[in-house]
């Protein structure tokens, strides 16, 4: 769950125009710059964190070093980055069904991530037992997977204020188990989750957690 989500149907207003102020230095390179970033999910899909260098990306990208170290000075840094930027993010589009809106987002994201690199990537750093990746792991809660849950815990409340759930419930715990169900599927079976699941799952828990009166 990303930063970069859109926060609803919001439109993000547009800077006003203006000539780009030219900064001293070689212009970045948007193909090489992709190609970094490429090379370091992959890295850290195969090999992890502990194994990730800025040698290996820039080798494995076709750069240089000094290019690498330009735009990241650590590794740290190019991993959280690439992280980010390749994480699906969340279409939080609002709807008058609350129900229908967590089941796509949650659903959408499961299929993405138990079917992709950045998903092994993700689960690799939060499931590692090596202390070197306790910086990535720190990194990626702030900022990918805090903001992902608030934005979800929105639409439960949402759906509380709507008078559809029950205004006792424990949201974290009922958040919990939307996730959980697609994380537990594809953790034991290794096999992707496809939307359909997700949304079954999330129908079973939603009827339990409706307003009776």
């Amino acid at each position: 769950m990303s930063p970069r989500t859109p926060p609803g149907n919001r439109q993000a207003s547009q800077p006003a125009a203006s000539s780009p102020a030219r900064g001293r230095g070689r212009p970045r390179d948007e193909h090489a710059e992709q190609s970094i970033i490429d090379s370091t999910i992959a890295i850290l899909d195969e090999a992890g964190f502990a194994r990730l260098s800025i040698e290996a990306v820039a080798a494995r990208a076709g750069v240089s070093r000094p290019t690498v170290y330009r735009r990241w000075p650590t590794k740290l840094d190019l991993a959280v980055d690439a992280v980010l930027r390749t994480a699906p993010p969340l279409d939080l589009t609002e709807t008058a069904d609350p129900q229908a809106d967590l089941c796509r987002v949650v659903s959408g994201l499961a299929a993405e991530m138990t079917s992709s690199p950045i998903g092994r990537v993700i689960a690799a750093a939060f499931t590692s037992r090596d202390p070197s990746a306790e910086p990535l792991t720190r990194k990626l809660t702030e900022a990918y997977l805090r903001p992902g849950r608030a934005a979800i815990t929105g639409i439960l409340q949402r759906a509380v204020r709507q008078g559809i759930l029950r205004d006792d419930l424990d949201l974290d715990l009922l958040l919990d188990l939307v996730l959980g169900v697609p994380a537990y599927r594809w953790l034991t079976t290794g096999k992707p989750v496809g939307a359909a699941t997700t949304r079954t799952a999330i129908d079973l828990i939603w009827q339990g957690a409706l307003r009776r009166d």
